[in-house]
């Protein structure tokens, strides 16, 4: 892991940071290799607990890896009436390779 990301890490998460990346990137080969990419990973905690600072700095583990990462803070989304719109905005952001987003009905 970059030492600079985690250098003013105040809360001591950086152990968990290590953690959670060797964890996500084990659990996207076995997904990769059952022919399934999705995952989802929430992090909750109360105000002040570092959830922000923690996730930013995941991230760009992640992306130094060169993982896709979309996050999606709700609360700096919230200008539109319809969050999938701000949502999918995140997501074709995030990855400049998607051309097209299509849904379809199960």
């Amino acid at each position: 892991m970059s030492v600079e990301l985690w250098s003013d890490d105040r809360l001591n998460r950086k152990q968990e940071g290590q953690w959670l990346v060797h964890f996500l990137t084990s659990k996207y080969a076995v997904l990769e290799a059952e022919h399934s990419k999705n995952y989802v990973l929430n992090v909750n905690a109360e105000w002040g607990f570092g959830k922000t600072y923690f996730i930013n700095n995941l991230a760009e583990e992640l992306k130094e890896k060169k993982h896709v990462v979309v996050c999606f803070d709700a609360w700096k989304n919230d200008f539109s009436e319809n969050a999938l719109l701000s949502f999918i905005a995140e997501i074709n952001d995030a990855d400049s390779n998607l051309k097209c987003i299509t849904f379809r009905r199960l």
